[in-house]
C-alpha cells in the first residue's frame, strides 16, 4: 500500500475526506485503490502511481485526456509576508529643512 495527501475532498471508504487529509499506510483512512488526479504521493510508490494517473489524465501530446478534471498541484507553504516598517515621525518642523 503506499500513501497520499489529499488535494481535494474526496468521498473514501464511505466517508466524507477533507483536502489535506492523508490516507493509505500508517494513516487513520487505509486506501489500497488506485490514485485520483486529485492526490498527491507522500512515498516513492504513490508518487510513481501519481504521476502514471497523471499522465493518463492530461497526456503531454496534446490531446484532452479525460474530461472532468483540472490539473491541481500541490501548494507550497507560503512565506509569511515582511513586517512593515515602521511609520516615519516626520513634523512639520522637518518639512522646512
Amino acid at each position: 500500500m503506499a500513501k497520499y495527501r489529499l488535494l481535494t475532498p474526496h468521498i473514501l471508504n464511505g466517508g466524507f475526506r477533507v483536502a489535506g487529509t492523508e490516507v493509505g499506510d500508517g494513516t487513520d483512512f487505509p486506501y489500497d485503490g488506485d490514485p485520483t488526479p486529485h492526490m498527491e504521493g507522500l512515498d516513492a510508490a504513490s508518487k510513481r502511481k501519481v504521476a502514471e494517473v497523471l499522465k493518463r489524465h492530461f497526456p503531454d501530446d496534446g490531446t484532452e485526456g479525460l474530461p472532468g478534471f483540472h490539473r491541481i498541484e500541490p501548494t507550497a507553504a507560503e512565506p509569511e509576508p515582511e513586517p512593515a516598517p515602521p511609520p516615519s515621525r516626520r513634523t512639520a518642523k522637518d518639512e522646512d529643512c
